[in-house]
């Protein structure tokens, strides 16, 4: 995984976390292009930022370090 590669992790559950995030930043960006083509709906686009948000937040990524290099 990418993100093992760029960012010490303290632990095992910080890194399932990172993989949550990660996750729920492609459902966001599939509903965002959904959208465009006119699949889905503005309140499915919502509902998908707000759960990627929520997860950034809490998963306190900022907090995170990068690798040196």
């Amino acid at each position: 995984m990418q993100l093992s590669k760029d960012f010490n992790f303290d632990n095992e559950s910080t890194k399932d976390y990172a993989q949550k995030v990660c996750k729920a930043s492609l459902i966001a960006n599939k509903a965002i292009d959904d959208q465009r083509a006119g699949l889905c709906s503005a309140s499915e686009v919502k509902d998908a930022l707000n759960m990627f948000d929520m997860l950034s937040k809490s998963a306190n990524f900022a907090a995170c370090k990068r690798k040196a290099g």
